[in-house]
């Protein structure tokens, strides 16, 4: 529904757009969305099909998660804040450290 509403109200520009390549993407898993949908419910148990295409259309199904890159490259100063935290990991685990040995030594001493 939303890539038909999208068809609809970009027309001609929803191809030829900066973004043309992940609209076409789009495009193409919807497809075969459709086409995966139909097969399973035309298909019962009983019938021999053809499982190298099925695990095909699984492995397709995959690239689904390239449509999250697209959204990534929207927030660059988030992805930069995740680079941060994932290249400084150590030092962050040795304060967080530091700070629950304080508090510890902190919380004994008022207990007492």
């Amino acid at each position: 529904l939303e890539l038909c509403l999208r068809i609809w109200v970009f027309r001609l520009s929803f191809f030829i757009c900066d973004d043309w390549f992940w609209n076409i993407l789009d495009v193409f898993l919807v497809a075969l969305a459709i086409y995966d949908v139909s097969l399973e419910s035309a298909s019962d148990d009983t019938s021999n099909t053809n499982f190298s295409f099925m695990r095909l259309l699984k492995i397709v199904k995959v690239m689904k998660t390239l449509r999250t890159v697209r959204v990534l490259r929207m927030f660059r100063e988030l992805r930069l804040i995740i680079e941060s935290v994932f290249g400084h990991i150590k030092s962050l685990f040795w304060a967080i450290v530091m700070i629950a040995l304080v508090t510890y030594i902190f919380g004994c001493c008022f207990t007492q």
